[in-house]
């Protein structure tokens, strides 16, 4: 049924015509959910905010440029249109902005727009568009506003196409996040790869070589750049560490106490977002202020081997703290965030439980008589999971990519884990198999299904 006269809110960011009866054309096309939340806004004069005052004045003052004479023609993407570009964009930022909280759309797209032969701003564009296609498995599509044959695969290559032909001695925000998104792209086709796991040090590398680590690089800074570069910072603190932990790989940022807070104070218009994302650093930040890595390495360095004597100790110690903390953690479904923030959070959460479990594990191994009553054993951990995930539309998972379904796999082969090691069951009112049929569905759904994952899974079943 035909909801007045109002456009969907994906069509008011794309500026194009709405069908008006939900789900809209062109949201069933591009295959993103249509929503109708945005309030009507008051008609008539309205005041601007000094920020796009100062954006508009700048548009005046300066004419689109031609390409400097002599740069390569390649350096300006000629198979990718800003129309198409676009479209991609909005997709990010209708459902991966909360997980990326990284990019402005609505200022890439007005800097394509003024000028198409920002290469600079393309590049980056380009990047977020093949990252997002990747992440929710799209393919090319047809729109009654854009026809394009873009895949994720050609987005790459033009990404790569136009970086061959720069200057890649430059450290800033667009090179940055660029090399981020690229180790997004190449964390969906092969996950734990050279490429994967190269742009993302590189990302990692070019923030150090920036100071995103120190805090007097922050001094001085707009509050636009100020709060971007914290958000990029910790996103990139996050996806190292759970990189680091799911490919059992040393970390290269410094600890986490070391680096500037995530809020630097000031008016934050998207501060909507800042909750969960606080949350989802939070969970990171107990596991590294408690020196969980290191214990978690050597737990897993140990595999067939014992600790011995006072380090087997600290560590039951590491993991009986972390267990406490991890479960005072409140998992409330009306806190800050949307589903797919949510979604990453309880994931997370109960994947460091398992983690913790496993680390456990071999201590019990080294030494049986000691007690570890504080660690919840995976059954308990998944079915809370799967009681919390119920709760959240299927698209909130698919967000997460390939992270997520390796999370998920972790805690379903730790409940295959406890049922033959007997070590943490419960009782016998959660039954071990319901709980990993309920964790396979969820990975044959997702995305279409992970093949490679259910493989092991029932592989690891068999055995």
């Amino acid at each position: 049924r035909k909801i007045g006269t109002r456009s969907c809110d994906a069509c008011k960011i794309r500026k194009v015509k709405c069908s008006q009866t939900p789900p809209c054309e062109r949201c069933v096309a591009i295959g993103v959910e249509c929503t109708f939340n945005k309030r009507q806004a008051t008609r008539g004069p309205r005041s601007l905010r000094p920020r796009t005052i100062e954006q508009i004045q700048q548009a005046q003052r300066t004419p689109v440029q031609n390409p400097v004479e002599g740069t390569p023609p390649e350096a300006t993407p000629r198979d990718v249109t800003v129309e198409s570009l676009v479209v991609r964009l909005c997709i990010y930022r209708l459902r991966l902005f909360p997980v990326w909280p990284i990019v402005a759309v609505e200022e890439v797209i007005a800097a394509l727009q003024r000028d198409a032969h920002d290469v600079e701003t393309r590049l980056l564009a380009i990047a977020v568009g093949a990252a997002t296609m990747a992440q929710l498995k799209l393919e090319r599509f047809q729109d009654a506003g854009v026809n394009d044959d873009s895949t994720a695969a050609s987005l790459e290559a033009e990404c790569q196409r136009i970086r061959g032909s720069l200057d890649r001695g430059i450290a800033n925000l667009n090179s940055i996040r660029t090399a981020f998104f690229l180790h997004i792209y190449h964390e969906n086709q092969h996950p734990g790869g050279t490429k994967s796991l190269l742009y993302l040090r590189e990302a990692i590398t070019l923030g150090q070589i920036l100071g995103l680590h120190r805090g007097s690089s922050y001094l001085g800074l707009s509050p636009a750049e100020d709060r971007l570069r914290r958000r990029l910072l910790w996103l990139l603190f996050v996806t190292e560490r759970g990189v680091a932990m799911l490919h059992k790989l040393p970390v290269v940022l410094q600890r986490a106490e070391r680096l500037p807070p995530l809020d630097g104070g000031g008016v934050d218009e998207e501060a909507h977002i800042l909750p969960a994302f606080k949350k989802l650093v939070s969970l990171f930040w107990i596991f590294d202020q408690s020196h969980a890595f290191e214990v978690l390495q050597e737990a897993s360095d140990n595999i067939g081997g014992m600790s011995t004597g006072s380090a087997s100790s600290l560590n039951r110690e590491v993991l009986d703290l972390l267990q406490r903390r991890l479960q005072d953690l409140p998992m409330d479904m009306s806190s800050g965030g949307n589903d797919v923030q949510k979604a990453d959070i309880f994931v997370t959460k109960q994947w460091m439980q398992v983690l913790l479990w496993r680390a456990t594990l071999c201590n019990w191994a080294a030494s049986p008589s000691s007690s570890s009553t504080l660690v919840a054993g995976p059954i308990q951990i998944a079915q809370e999971f799967l009681d919390l995930i119920c709760q959240l539309p299927h698209s909130a998972i698919e967000s997460h990519g390939p992270a997520i379904e390796f999370k998920v796999y972790e805690i379903a082969s730790a409940v295959a884990d406890s049922v033959e090691t007997r070590f943490g069951l419960p009782n016998a009112d959660l039954r071990p198999g319901d709980v990993i049929m309920r964790l396979q569905r969820i990975l044959a759904t997702s995305r279409g299904g992970n093949n490679k994952l259910l493989q092991l899974l029932a592989m690891r079943l068999s055995q």
